[in-house]
């Protein structure tokens, strides 16, 4: 019925009543409405002018409604029509064999199947049903692809087809896979990739104790948010033992006398002695479900409880590390930074004994290992020395130069001399696709000798 009345409808506004309707309600409307202010002042009784408001307000809702309700006929009448022009279109292409066939997809599913070719009568009617099942699922708005079609695109000579459709698309796409192995790719890096990066670049300007002391910033203040983060959690987790140790759920008990008396009188002594010890043994029944209760939520408690206290250590391990190394930022006022030294001689004296670069994400993590064998001269022995700066890095994906990186020494740089190696680390956001090893070469941006 609904639909029946949208197409009556929509037929009316297309035959253009609407328009002329909707100048008569509006004339109608302002011939009313100048009647009504002419009346409106002369009747006197509350109840005639209320009359003449209600009616107003009637016409100003009905007159837009009725116009709307027509609009909305013929935009799904519209709708409805031109659904059916396309499924019309659709069915006629299908049974005329111009209806585009996916040959991409129908190629997939055959290599999926193990289908390459149509060498075979297996093959072939392996490839036919395949076809038909695309042909089977494929339908515009509620018409379905016709069944006697189906002959049409499912033959030798469209199938052998459909394989040189699709295997020039194999073709294009290992071309552009290969352009793209010729390219070096920007990566997505993720929010703390891209801080460190940062940092890297900010520790690239600064020389002496102004790296170590950026470093140790830096450290501190992600050990100040995490001692922050263990103390909101511990006060949440007592809060929240405190709470539950006092929400365990009793039963009431029944007084007995009360009970006994009432059944006394209304049934006898007896009765009520009855009444009396059956009440006893349910409230002893129901003091050992709430016992056990009490007991179960306060094991909870406590154990939420603990938990909270096990935090201590954490935050105490925290405080301490925070203590020691502004110490440490304090010292370096008095830390020697020795001038006059040669970069290339400095960066000569690291021996790189390893680099790593692997995938991190879409970007690249480059890692490398070194020793320093620099011996300043006029140096205590007891006096301890380290080479510090920044190393700029080449990385390269066969001979696909991909990007370059900013390479910041240890926060305590490369000792002088020190038997084991150090490592450094940093972030590359371009990466390649040609699958080639990755190597880096660096060379010196900055470097010094201070005191460790």
């Amino acid at each position: 019925m609904y639909k029946l009345k949208m197409e009556i409808l929509g037929a009316i506004y297309d035959s253009q009543v609407v328009p002329y309707i909707m100048v008569a309600t509006e004339a109608i409307a302002v011939v009313v409405f100048l009647v009504m202010g002419y009346k409106f002042g002369q009747v006197r009784p509350a109840s005639g002018k209320l009359a003449y408001i209600m009616l107003a307000v009637l016409l100003a809702i009905i007159t837009p409604l009725t116009i709307n309700t027509f609009k909305k006929a013929k935009k799904e009448r519209d709708e409805a029509a031109a659904r059916r022009r396309a499924e019309k279109e659709f069915t006629e292409k299908a049974l005329r064999g111009e209806w585009s066939f996916p040959a991409e997809e129908f190629c997939e599913q055959c290599r999926s199947a193990g289908v390459l070719n149509l060498d075979s009568e297996y093959y072939r009617a392996k490839a036919k049903a395949i076809a038909e099942q695309i042909l089977s699922k494929t339908s515009v708005h509620f018409a379905s692809f016709p069944k006697e079609a189906f002959p049409l695109y499912t033959s030798v000579e469209k199938m052998s087809e459909y394989f040189a459709i699709g295997k020039a698309a194999e073709e294009q796409e290992e071309k552009r896979q290969e352009e793209e192995k010729k390219l070096s790719w920007q990566a997505t890096l993720t929010d703390e990739q891209k801080k460190e990066m940062d940092f890297h670049k900010e520790l690239k300007e600064m020389t002496g104790t102004e790296k170590r002391k950026a470093m140790l910033s830096k450290i501190i203040i992600a050990r100040r948010v995490r001692k922050s983060e263990l103390e909101k959690a511990q006060e949440a987790m007592r809060t929240l033992g405190f709470a539950i140790a006092s929400s365990a759920a009793e039963e009431k008990t029944t007084s007995w006398a009360t009970v006994a008396g009432i059944a006394d009188g209304l049934a006898g002594p007896v009765a009520g002695a009855l009444a009396g010890a059956e009440t006893m043994q349910r409230n002893a029944a129901v003091e050992a479900r709430n016992q056990q209760n009490r007991e179960a939520v306060g094991r909870t408690a406590v154990g939420i409880i603990k938990g909270s206290t096990s935090l201590y250590g954490d935050i105490s391990s925290l405080e301490s590390d925070i203590r020691s190394l502004s110490k440490e930022e304090d010292a370096l006022r008095t830390k020697v930074v020795l001038g006059g030294t040669d970069v290339m001689e400095l960066y000569d004296s690291l021996i790189i004994t390893e680099i790593c670069v692997k995938k991190s994400g879409e970007a690249l993590t480059v890692s490398a290992k070194m020793q320093s064998t620099y011996k300043p001269e006029g140096i205590p022995e007891h006096v301890r020395m380290t080479v510090d700066g920044t190393l700029t890095g080449r990385v390269m994906a066969g001979d696909l130069f991909v990007g370059t990186v900013c390479l910041p020494l240890p926060m305590y740089g490369v000792e002088c001399g020190a038997p084991t190696a150090t490592v450094a680390e940093t972030i590359c956001d371009h990466y390649a696709k040609n699958d080639k090893p990755y190597t880096v070469t660096f060379t010196p941006n900055n470097l010094w000798v201070m005191e460790l």
